[in-house]
């Protein structure tokens, strides 16, 4: 424990004179994402088998899906440090689609910590752009449901059953663009655009039946209200 206190003390003290100059933030964002990485090539590769099995078929659709997002910040003239987390699903608006009676439905969910560091450009006393990068961890939850898999002569990706749920870890980085402008003392409102990139992977589903492409990139566009402690900038 006393080493353990040691090494927190002496990684700490650095930070000690930047504490007292800084300034805590706290947001909380909303928007929309792009088709889940992967998930818009899941859809799309499902639907180009569709016309082998017969002409009454209509095709998965993904739509953008909301996007929920609460950040933590540390600023320092300049600069500003971030840690957050968001939440991003279709299970508002699952992407549907059928061939010959055999309903399709795809559930998306995602979990990103994204951790950032930026630079500001002040526009005016009340207003600034900043752009800023740095690396998430992303878990994806997949779950594929049919209502009568009997229909493929060879089903896309092993997908034979009535549901197969596919769950993994995703590393990736991001690269950020955004503008903020103040509205009182402590309060101010921002726009983002994120771009994030990854690696996609091959995955299992829990039978190790079926496997698809999951993670990938993927882009969001959000906005949402930041309160600060100060908001000199």
């Amino acid at each position: 424990m006393k080493r353990l206190l040691c090494c927190i003390l002496i990684f700490a003290a650095p930070l000690a004179p930047l504490g007292a100059a800084g300034i805590f933030g706290m947001g909380i964002n909303t928007g929309f994402s792009g088709e889940g990485g992967s998930l818009g090539d899941l859809a799309r590769n499902i639907n180009l088998q569709m016309p082998a099995v017969g002409a009454d078929y209509t095709e998965i659709d993904v739509p953008y899906l909301p996007v929920l997002a609460i950040e933590f910040l540390y600023t320092q003239r300049s600069f500003y440090v971030s840690l957050g987390w968001e939440y991003c699903t279709s299970l508002l608006m699952p992407p549907e689609g059928s061939v010959t009676g055999n309903k399709i439905t795809i559930d998306y969910t995602r979990f990103t910590f994204p951790l950032t560091i930026g630079m500001s450009i002040p526009l005016t006393d009340r207003s600034r752009f900043y752009f800023a990068g740095g690396l998430n961890l992303s878990y994806i939850v997949t779950q594929v449901n049919q209502s009568d898999p009997t229909v493929w002569a060879a089903a896309p990706y092993g997908l034979s059953q009535d549901e197969h749920l596919f769950t993994g870890y995703f590393y990736g980085f991001h690269f950020k663009t955004g503008a903020e402008a103040k509205v009182s003392r402590n309060y101010s409102v921002v726009f983002e655009y994120t771009c994030y990139m990854g690696r996609a992977k091959r995955v299992k589903d829990d039978d190790e039946i079926a496997e698809i492409i999951m993670g990938g990139s993927d882009f969001e566009i959000t906005a949402g209200l930041r309160y600060n402690l100060d908001l000199a900038f």
